[in-house]
């Protein structure tokens, strides 16, 4: 855990609101960070904090951690590798490897795990994990 930073639910809602923008231009939606959800499916009930039932976080992207560790698992971990096998809204390029990512779970415990392998197994290089996880995340919002 020593070496995965860490960031608060607070300074992830301005990091991840002020680096995803809509271009109007081209009519697309630009994510320069990325949310990761690494609970399982079955985790994705719906949660009460300060009277609001939600169960994921607003644009974040379902990654359970178990296939995560299965990624991690296999010989071959170079990035064209890897991406193929990523959920599609998270690497739609071959620049994906660099892009920040806010990882997140229940309560952060899982996090600090899923962190570490795409860190040092899968060849990223942004990674932090949302202090508490959903549920600071939820208190935060």
């Amino acid at each position: 855990r020593d070496s995965i930073s860490s960031i608060s639910p607070s300074s992830a809602h301005t990091l991840f609101k002020s680096t995803n923008t809509y271009n109007k231009r081209s009519s697309e939606y630009v994510e320069a960070t990325y949310i990761i959800d690494v609970r399982l499916q079955d985790e994705l009930q719906f949660h009460t904090i300060k009277g609001r039932a939600f169960t994921l976080i607003r644009g974040a992207i379902p990654f359970p951690h178990h296939l995560i560790e299965k990624l991690a698992s296999l010989d071959s971990r170079s990035p064209a590798d890897v991406i193929p096998t990523l959920p599609e809204p998270l690497c739609d390029d071959n620049d994906c490897m660099g892009k920040s990512m806010l990882v997140s779970c229940t309560d952060g415990k899982r996090s600090f795990l899923a962190a570490e392998l795409l860190l040092n197994k899968l060849g990223f290089t942004n990674v932090k994990v949302v202090s508490g996880g959903v549920r600071a995340w939820g208190e935060a919002d």
